[in-house]
């Protein structure tokens, strides 16, 4: 069994399908925090594309949806939330995002290698590595065909963990009761160190994109790992402009 073989069984509506020890770029985001009538278009596409992939040969099905699809729609989501036109902004409050980064620091060491995130008003991008890898995985079988079980936690437990966890606190503090995240989540494998940075810059840079602030590490939703603050590819996310 190679890395790539492995699949962790959590589908909803995306297919969260990682190589164990691979950084993750997640975004999550507060019920209701993208417009209808963008998600409509993006399950109607998604259902439509699905339909004719399922009469090709299963051989041909490795990547459904393609990369690029969830590619493109994670950018459309992402534009609708950075509007934050409509919606709840319940993070946009401090004692409601301190529960947030606090669960967010918490998993670091015993779920998962924190790198960095943005809360921002109504969603969170986050990246981080399980500590998930392919030691950790059992071959079993199940219903006649041969499936992975994981002893330590997969994306899908990570998020279960987090997103009930916080739902439950902030609805304390908010007084309400309900559904607090939406349930599907966006998540992308980071191939190579190139991508991190790439990544990593996105996502610091989430608040500076919005006109919140100038800096990214003015914003108090933002977060960067200490190990990666001395290296030269993020120095400019935190060092101060020159005066003029």
């Amino acid at each position: 069994m190679t890395p790539f073989d492995y699949r962790q069984f959590y589908r909803r509506n995306l297919p969260h399908v990682h190589s164990p020890g691979s950084t993750l770029f997640v975004t999550f985001r507060l019920v209701d925090s993208v417009p209808q009538s963008v998600v409509q278009g993006y399950r109607s596409e998604r259902a439509s594309r699905e339909k004719e992939l399922s009469k090709l040969d299963p051989s041909n099905q490795r990547d459904v949806p393609s990369i690029e699809f969830h590619r493109r729609w994670f950018l459309e989501f992402d534009r609708a939330m950075d509007k934050a036109e409509s919606g709840p902004m319940w993070l946009s409050r401090p004692d409601v995002r301190s529960i947030v980064q606090a669960k967010l620091i918490e998993g670091d060491g015993p779920k998962y290698r924190l790198d960095a995130f943005s809360i921002m008003s109504n969603h969170v991008h986050v990246v981080f590595r399980p500590n998930l890898d392919e030691r950790m995985l059992t071959e079993t079988r199940r219903n006649g065909r041969i499936v992975f079980e994981a002893e330590s936690e997969t994306l899908a437990e990570i998020m279960q963990s987090l997103k009930g966890s916080t739902a439950r606190h902030c609805n304390q503090v908010l007084g309400r009761k309900g559904q607090f995240w939406e349930h599907e989540s966006f998540d992308h494998e980071i191939r190579d160190y190139e991508g991190f940075v790439r990544v990593v810059r996105y996502t610091l840079n989430n608040p500076v994109k919005a006109g919140l602030v100038e800096r990214p590490m003015q914003w108090p939703g933002n977060y960067l790992a200490e190990r990666l603050k001395t290296r030269p590819e993020f120095r400019d996310l935190i060092d101060e402009p020159p005066r003029k």
